[in-house]
């Protein structure tokens, strides 16, 4: 039996600032700018693991997962 792929973990703006050691209110301010993806759920921003990385690395090219 197949299994679906895990569910991209979401972040909330506090736990990015905690990660980067910036204010809420930054990362509040790169989403509504646009600047960092993320998704309003309810009344909370939510920010996908990967568009953080995206934002982070925006250049960084792929790491090759085998050698020859």
């Amino acid at each position: 039996m197949e299994h679906a792929a895990d569910p991209p973990a979401w972040l909330t703006p506090l736990e990015v600032a905690a990660l980067l050691r910036v204010h809420p209110r930054t990362v509040r301010n790169w989403l509504r700018t646009e600047q960092l993806a993320g998704v309003i759920i309810g009344a909370s921003w939510r920010i996908d693991a990967t568009a953080l990385e995206t934002y982070l690395h925006p250049l960084s090219p792929e790491i090759p997962t085998t050698q020859k």
